[in-house]
């Protein structure tokens, strides 16, 4: 989902974890030239080090946030992710 404010230079992007951030024109830039831009790197409960998380544009659902997946380095819409599968929950 993509959301952008009155005169406001950057625009809001709003990942599968909810947080709310900010693309910088460089950012956008980077976009729209190499399909995903680097965002930050993150961790999470139980992950065993931080990843890269990159901000790139889904057909469906606009500007999104994921981490790379796998040794291809991929990425993919969380929110298509969860349309297709639910809400899944790995067990250990």
């Amino acid at each position: 989902m993509v959301m952008s404010g009155e005169g406001d230079e950057k625009q809001s992007v709003i990942n599968s974890y909810l947080d709310n951030m900010k693309l910088t024109l460089i950012q956008k830039i980077k976009l729209k030239i190499n399909g995903r831009v680097y965002i930050e790197h993150r961790t999470r409960p139980r992950w065993n080090r931080p990843l890269p998380f990159y901000a790139f544009k889904c057909p469906v659902h606009g500007i999104v946030i994921d981490y790379t997946h796998d040794m291809d380095d991929y990425v993919s819409c969380p929110k298509c992710f969860e349309e297709k599968y639910g809400n899944m929950k790995t067990v250990k």
